[in-house]
Protein backbone atom coordinates (compact mmCIF):
# COMPACT_ATOMS: atom_id res chain seq x y z
CA UNK A 1 0.00 0.00 0.00
CA UNK A 2 1.15 3.38 -1.23
CA UNK A 3 1.44 6.15 1.74
CA UNK A 4 -1.12 8.04 -0.06
CA UNK A 5 -3.79 5.24 0.56
CA UNK A 6 -5.98 5.91 3.28
CA UNK A 7 -6.31 2.43 5.72
CA UNK A 8 -9.95 1.70 6.31
CA UNK A 9 -9.75 3.69 9.31
CA UNK A 10 -9.19 6.90 8.01
CA UNK A 11 -11.64 6.22 5.25
CA UNK A 12 -14.21 5.79 7.92
CA UNK A 13 -13.39 9.22 9.65
CA UNK A 14 -11.73 8.14 12.24
CA UNK A 15 -8.29 7.46 14.04
CA UNK A 16 -5.89 5.67 15.70
CA UNK A 17 -3.55 7.22 18.50
CA UNK A 18 -1.95 5.52 21.24
CA UNK A 19 1.69 6.17 23.63
CA UNK A 20 3.75 4.19 25.91
CA UNK A 21 5.85 4.20 29.48
CA UNK A 22 6.06 2.69 32.32
CA UNK A 23 4.64 1.94 36.29
CA UNK A 24 6.39 2.07 39.48
CA UNK A 25 4.86 0.28 41.92
CA UNK A 26 2.59 -2.42 40.25
CA UNK A 27 0.05 -4.35 41.96
CA UNK A 28 -4.18 -5.23 41.82
CA UNK A 29 -5.03 -1.14 42.80
CA UNK A 30 -3.01 -0.11 40.15
CA UNK A 31 -4.77 -2.30 37.22
CA UNK A 32 -7.94 -0.97 38.75
CA UNK A 33 -7.04 2.24 37.90
CA UNK A 34 -5.65 1.45 34.40
CA UNK A 35 -8.93 0.26 34.00
CA UNK A 36 -10.98 3.51 35.03
CA UNK A 37 -9.09 5.53 32.52
CA UNK A 38 -9.80 3.08 29.68
CA UNK A 39 -13.33 3.96 30.84
CA UNK A 40 -12.83 7.84 30.97
CA UNK A 41 -11.64 7.74 27.51
CA UNK A 42 -14.78 5.37 26.23
CA UNK A 43 -16.79 8.21 28.33
CA UNK A 44 -15.44 10.89 26.66
CA UNK A 45 -15.77 9.40 22.84
CA UNK A 46 -19.15 8.97 23.43
CA UNK A 47 -19.85 12.22 24.95
CA UNK A 48 -17.78 13.85 21.76
CA UNK A 49 -19.36 11.28 19.07
CA UNK A 50 -22.46 9.97 20.56
CA UNK A 51 -21.11 6.40 20.19
CA UNK A 52 -18.05 4.43 20.94
CA UNK A 53 -17.44 2.70 17.03
CA UNK A 54 -14.05 0.96 17.77
CA UNK A 55 -11.31 0.03 20.71
CA UNK A 56 -9.27 1.12 23.43
CA UNK A 57 -7.00 -0.95 24.69
CA UNK A 58 -4.15 -1.19 27.11
CA UNK A 59 -1.28 -3.79 27.74
CA UNK A 60 0.35 -4.20 31.46
CA UNK A 61 3.61 -6.43 30.69
CA UNK A 62 6.70 -7.16 32.52
CA UNK A 63 10.22 -7.07 31.09
CA UNK A 64 10.02 -10.90 29.32
CA UNK A 65 6.85 -9.49 27.98
CA UNK A 66 4.35 -11.51 29.96
CA UNK A 67 1.15 -9.56 31.34
CA UNK A 68 -2.04 -8.62 30.72
CA UNK A 69 -4.57 -6.94 28.37
CA UNK A 70 -7.08 -4.56 29.08
CA UNK A 71 -9.99 -3.96 26.24
CA UNK A 72 -12.79 -1.82 25.82
CA UNK A 73 -15.50 -2.03 23.08
CA UNK A 74 -19.18 -1.44 24.84
CA UNK A 75 -19.02 0.66 28.32
CA UNK A 76 -22.30 -1.04 29.50
CA UNK A 77 -20.06 -4.51 29.27
CA UNK A 78 -16.94 -2.32 30.75
CA UNK A 79 -13.00 -3.34 30.47
CA UNK A 80 -12.22 -6.81 29.60
CA UNK A 81 -9.15 -8.13 31.56
CA UNK A 82 -7.16 -11.08 30.02
CA UNK A 83 -4.42 -12.41 32.00
CA UNK A 84 -2.82 -12.59 35.37
CA UNK A 85 -0.45 -10.13 36.99
CA UNK A 86 1.21 -10.03 39.82
CA UNK A 87 2.61 -7.35 42.07
CA UNK A 88 5.71 -5.49 40.69
CA UNK A 89 8.40 -3.24 41.33
CA UNK A 90 7.99 -1.74 37.79
CA UNK A 91 5.78 -3.08 34.29
CA UNK A 92 5.70 -0.85 30.65
CA UNK A 93 2.35 -0.10 29.48
CA UNK A 94 1.18 0.65 25.94
CA UNK A 95 -2.10 2.84 25.89
CA UNK A 96 -3.89 2.43 22.17
CA UNK A 97 -7.18 3.94 21.23
CA UNK A 98 -8.80 3.53 17.64
CA UNK A 99 -12.39 5.18 16.73
CA UNK A 100 -14.34 6.97 14.89
CA UNK A 101 -15.89 10.66 14.35
CA UNK A 102 -13.47 12.43 17.12
CA UNK A 103 -10.70 14.54 16.22
CA UNK A 104 -6.81 12.69 16.83
CA UNK A 105 -5.31 15.78 18.74
CA UNK A 106 -7.93 16.23 21.56
CA UNK A 107 -8.52 12.01 21.21
CA UNK A 108 -4.66 11.88 22.29
CA UNK A 109 -5.13 14.84 24.94
CA UNK A 110 -8.29 12.84 26.52
CA UNK A 111 -5.97 10.06 26.92
CA UNK A 112 -3.35 12.12 28.72
CA UNK A 113 -5.80 13.39 31.20
CA UNK A 114 -7.67 10.12 31.75
CA UNK A 115 -4.56 8.42 32.57
CA UNK A 116 -3.17 11.41 34.61
CA UNK A 117 -6.47 11.11 36.50
CA UNK A 118 -5.90 7.77 37.68
CA UNK A 119 -3.26 8.66 40.21
CA UNK A 120 -0.38 6.04 38.76
CA UNK A 121 2.81 6.66 39.39
CA UNK A 122 3.70 6.45 35.75
CA UNK A 123 6.26 8.04 32.86
CA UNK A 124 5.70 8.21 29.80
CA UNK A 125 8.28 7.82 26.60
CA UNK A 126 7.10 11.11 24.87
CA UNK A 127 6.50 14.73 26.27
CA UNK A 128 2.92 14.61 27.70
CA UNK A 129 0.20 17.10 27.23
CA UNK A 130 1.34 20.53 27.69
CA UNK A 131 -1.64 21.96 28.89
CA UNK A 132 -0.59 20.97 32.57
CA UNK A 133 3.35 20.60 34.05
CA UNK A 134 2.08 16.59 35.05
CA UNK A 135 4.11 16.06 38.03
CA UNK A 136 2.94 13.39 39.59
CA UNK A 137 4.62 13.62 43.18
CA UNK A 138 2.83 14.61 45.92
CA UNK A 139 2.82 18.12 45.69
CA UNK A 140 0.90 20.52 48.32
CA UNK A 141 -2.26 21.69 46.46
CA UNK A 142 -4.39 24.14 47.11
CA UNK A 143 -7.94 25.54 44.53
CA UNK A 144 -8.00 29.16 43.23
CA UNK A 145 -10.24 31.07 45.03
CA UNK A 146 -10.50 28.55 48.10
CA UNK A 147 -9.19 29.62 51.55
CA UNK A 148 -9.04 26.31 52.98
CA UNK A 149 -6.60 23.15 52.03
CA UNK A 150 -8.93 20.47 49.66
CA UNK A 151 -6.38 18.19 51.69
CA UNK A 152 -6.14 15.99 48.84
CA UNK A 153 -2.44 16.14 48.17
CA UNK A 154 -1.33 16.74 51.96
CA UNK A 155 1.84 14.85 53.29
CA UNK A 156 2.71 15.00 56.99
CA UNK A 157 5.61 17.99 55.52
CA UNK A 158 3.01 20.12 54.33
CA UNK A 159 3.34 23.78 56.44
CA UNK A 160 0.00 25.21 55.64
CA UNK A 161 -1.55 27.53 57.96
CA UNK A 162 -5.17 26.29 56.80
CA UNK A 163 -4.29 22.46 57.24
CA UNK A 164 -5.43 20.70 60.28
CA UNK A 165 -2.25 18.74 60.66
CA UNK A 166 -0.65 22.36 60.61
CA UNK A 167 -2.81 24.00 62.87
CA UNK A 168 -1.48 23.70 66.95
CA UNK A 169 -4.23 21.35 68.15
CA UNK A 170 -3.10 18.38 70.03
CA UNK A 171 -4.90 15.49 68.15
CA UNK A 172 -5.04 13.32 70.92
CA UNK A 173 -7.20 15.01 73.09
CA UNK A 174 -9.78 15.31 70.23
CA UNK A 175 -12.54 12.86 70.30
CA UNK A 176 -12.35 10.25 67.47
CA UNK A 177 -15.36 8.14 66.36
CA UNK A 178 -15.27 4.41 65.15
CA UNK A 179 -18.65 4.46 62.31
CA UNK A 180 -19.71 1.14 60.36
CA UNK A 181 -22.04 0.86 58.00
CA UNK A 182 -22.42 -3.14 56.80
CA UNK A 183 -24.69 -4.70 53.74
CA UNK A 184 -24.57 -5.96 50.77
CA UNK A 185 -22.87 -5.10 46.97
CA UNK A 186 -24.64 -6.77 43.67
CA UNK A 187 -22.81 -7.18 40.08
CA UNK A 188 -19.55 -6.59 41.37
CA UNK A 189 -17.01 -5.70 38.38
CA UNK A 190 -13.55 -4.95 37.72
CA UNK A 191 -14.75 -1.12 37.56
CA UNK A 192 -16.84 -1.71 40.71
CA UNK A 193 -13.94 -1.33 42.70
CA UNK A 194 -13.00 2.99 41.61
CA UNK A 195 -16.31 3.37 42.27
CA UNK A 196 -15.52 2.00 45.81
CA UNK A 197 -12.69 4.20 45.67
CA UNK A 198 -14.71 7.04 44.36
CA UNK A 199 -17.07 6.64 47.64
CA UNK A 200 -14.22 6.56 50.24
CA UNK A 201 -12.73 9.68 48.82
CA UNK A 202 -15.94 11.65 49.28
CA UNK A 203 -16.20 10.46 52.97
CA UNK A 204 -11.92 11.69 53.09
CA UNK A 205 -12.96 14.99 51.58
CA UNK A 206 -16.05 15.75 53.53
CA UNK A 207 -14.52 15.35 57.09
CA UNK A 208 -11.38 17.72 55.51
CA UNK A 209 -14.79 20.58 54.87
CA UNK A 210 -15.85 20.13 57.77
CA UNK A 211 -12.40 20.85 59.96
CA UNK A 212 -12.16 16.95 60.79
CA UNK A 213 -8.99 14.51 60.39
CA UNK A 214 -9.83 11.42 58.51
CA UNK A 215 -7.60 8.66 60.13
CA UNK A 216 -8.66 5.64 58.03
CA UNK A 217 -11.27 4.55 56.09
CA UNK A 218 -11.62 0.48 55.29
CA UNK A 219 -14.14 -1.52 53.23
CA UNK A 220 -13.85 -5.37 53.35
CA UNK A 221 -15.49 -7.18 50.83
CA UNK A 222 -16.94 -10.37 50.82
CA UNK A 223 -18.27 -12.67 48.43
CA UNK A 224 -19.35 -16.33 49.75
CA UNK A 225 -17.58 -18.55 46.71
CA UNK A 226 -14.15 -16.53 46.82
CA UNK A 227 -11.63 -14.61 49.40
CA UNK A 228 -12.25 -11.39 50.39
CA UNK A 229 -10.93 -8.24 49.70
CA UNK A 230 -9.68 -5.44 51.94
CA UNK A 231 -9.54 -2.25 50.72
CA UNK A 232 -7.98 0.25 53.02
CA UNK A 233 -7.06 4.26 52.64
CA UNK A 234 -4.84 5.61 55.42
CA UNK A 235 -3.96 9.04 53.04
CA UNK A 236 -5.71 10.49 50.38
CA UNK A 237 -2.73 9.67 47.83
CA UNK A 238 -2.63 6.08 49.78
CA UNK A 239 -4.94 3.24 49.33
CA UNK A 240 -3.69 -0.33 49.65
CA UNK A 241 -5.65 -3.43 48.30
CA UNK A 242 -4.96 -6.53 49.98
CA UNK A 243 -6.59 -9.58 47.74
CA UNK A 244 -7.84 -9.74 44.55
CA UNK A 245 -10.71 -7.65 43.93
CA UNK A 246 -13.66 -9.91 43.49
CA UNK A 247 -16.15 -9.92 40.71
CA UNK A 248 -19.34 -11.88 41.50
CA UNK A 249 -23.22 -11.33 41.63
CA UNK A 250 -23.24 -10.51 44.87
CA UNK A 251 -20.72 -9.63 48.27
CA UNK A 252 -21.28 -8.66 51.68
CA UNK A 253 -19.50 -5.73 52.24
CA UNK A 254 -18.15 -3.66 55.89
CA UNK A 255 -17.18 0.08 55.82
CA UNK A 256 -15.58 1.42 58.86
CA UNK A 257 -14.37 4.93 58.85
CA UNK A 258 -12.31 6.34 61.70
CA UNK A 259 -12.11 10.17 61.95
CA UNK A 260 -11.61 12.84 64.93
CA UNK A 261 -13.36 16.16 65.48
CA UNK A 262 -16.07 15.51 63.51
CA UNK A 263 -20.02 13.93 64.42
CA UNK A 264 -20.51 10.20 64.56
CA UNK A 265 -23.86 10.51 63.10
CA UNK A 266 -22.75 13.03 60.11
CA UNK A 267 -20.39 10.79 59.27
CA UNK A 268 -22.80 7.78 58.82
CA UNK A 269 -25.15 9.67 56.91
CA UNK A 270 -22.73 10.90 54.45
CA UNK A 271 -20.77 7.35 54.00
CA UNK A 272 -24.55 6.02 53.11
CA UNK A 273 -24.45 9.03 50.75
CA UNK A 274 -21.19 8.26 49.40
CA UNK A 275 -22.19 4.49 48.31
CA UNK A 276 -25.70 5.75 46.48
CA UNK A 277 -24.00 8.51 44.58
CA UNK A 278 -21.04 6.19 43.67
CA UNK A 279 -23.58 4.36 41.27
CA UNK A 280 -22.51 0.93 43.30
CA UNK A 281 -25.70 -1.48 43.68
CA UNK A 282 -25.61 -1.32 47.20
CA UNK A 283 -27.62 -2.57 50.11
CA UNK A 284 -27.00 -0.98 53.76
CA UNK A 285 -28.22 -2.73 56.87
CA UNK A 286 -29.69 -1.36 60.04
CA UNK A 287 -32.08 1.70 60.35
CA UNK A 288 -33.31 4.57 58.31
CA UNK A 289 -30.77 7.27 56.97
CA UNK A 290 -31.83 10.29 58.94
CA UNK A 291 -32.57 11.94 56.04
CA UNK A 292 -35.19 9.66 55.61
CA UNK A 293 -34.08 6.76 53.09
CA UNK A 294 -33.81 2.98 54.39
CA UNK A 295 -30.64 1.79 54.48
CA UNK A 296 -32.44 -1.62 53.69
Amino acid sequence: MSEKEQTSLEIAGGCAVGFTGSISCYNADAEARFSKALLDVGKWVVKESGSLLGHIKAAIVKEDGSGITLNLTDLENGVEHHGRLGPQEKVNFSFMCAVLDVDEHELKHAMWHALDDTGLDYTLDEAPCHCHDHDHGHEHHHHDGEHGCHGRRHGHGCHCPCCRYCQEVDLEDMEACDVVLSGTLSDLKPESYMSILEAMDAVWDWIWTKEGVPECIEVTIAPEDSDWAIITMTDKDFTLLEGRFPTCAKAAFRLECVAVGVCEHEIRHRAFHALEDSGLKSAVSGKKCCCGHDHD
